[in-house]
Formats: C-alpha cells, sequence, structure tokens
C-alpha cells in the first residue's frame, strides 16, 4: 500500500512503500534561470523521478554549454538512480560510454529521441535580446508558438 502525504501547497508527494523507504513522486517540475535579476531561462518537464535530471540536463546546456535552446532540448540525455545501469540516449559520443562503461557502470543505451527522458518545453530569452524564444521536446507531442 502508498500511503500519499501532500507536501503543502506544492505539486509533489511522498508515500512509503511498505519498505520504510521514503520516495519521492515528482509530478511536474519548472526551473527558472535569472541573470542580473531576470529570467533568462524557463523549463519545465514530466516525467516522475526523471524530471529533475532532464531539467537540469537542459539547462546546464544553455547555460554552461552556450546551446541554443531548440539544440540543448533535442540533446542527447542519461538518467541514472540508486546504482542502478545508466540509460543513455542513442546520440553520446561512444567515448563516453566506453568510458562509463570502464568505470564500471552498466549502460543501456536507448533509441534516439526516447520519451522515457522527459519531454521539455522552455523559453529562453534570446541573447541577442530579440525577445522570448520557445521550444517543445521533440521526444514527446508538443510546438512552441511564434510571434
Amino acid at each position: 500500500d502508498r500511503i500519499f502525504r501532500h507536501c503543502g501547497d506544492r505539486e509533489s508527494a511522498a508515500f512509503i512503500d511498505g519498505s520504510g523507504i521514503r520516495h519521492a513522486e515528482f509530478r511536474h517540475a519548472l526551473a527558472a534561470a535569472a541573470t542580473a535579476g531576470r529570467p533568462v531561462l524557463l523549463v519545465g518537464s514530466p516525467g516522475a523521478g526523471r524530471i529533475i535530471p532532464t531539467v537540469a540536463q537542459v539547462i546546464i546546456n544553455v547555460l554552461d554549454h552556450g546551446m541554443e535552446l531548440d539544440k540543448a532540448v533535442a540533446a542527447p540525455r542519461l538518467y541514472t538512480r540508486n546504482g542502478q545501469p545508466v540509460q543513455i540516449e542513442d546520440g553520446f559520443p561512444q567515448e563516453s560510454i566506453a568510458a562509463l562503461k570502464a568505470r564500471g557502470h552498466g549502460v543501456v543505451v536507448k533509441g534516439k529521441l526516447d520519451p522515457y527522458f522527459g519531454g521539455v518545453h522552455a523559453v529562453a530569452w534570446d541573447r541577442k535580446g530579440n525577445g522570448w524564444k520557445g521550444s517543445a521536446d521533440p521526444r514527446r507531442y508538443g510546438a512552441a508558438a511564434r510571434e
């Protein structure tokens, strides 16, 4: 039996599955990044336990790697949890996969643009100051509205 405990006003819940281990169950996530107090990136995705790494990977691709929003949203992703094999989307360099295996990680390569890795929708402030640009994940249904 699962006992759901809603966490205040937040859209998340936690349950105890009989093992005494408390698990987090996420319904959605939205992350925002700001520069000089002004929002520059908003990212959200469905995906239960994969939401946080999915959103984080898109943010890192945009802010740290300087990728354009559409490319950051469509870039290959990976996921692992609690010592399980690394689920990695087709498209990662073979050297990266070999390095994970060399470190003793199990690796499962999934197809390209696999919906297992979430369905990000995001908006970002154009670096050239031309306004907001939206992007919808090609892994799932959706589209960004254009002006």
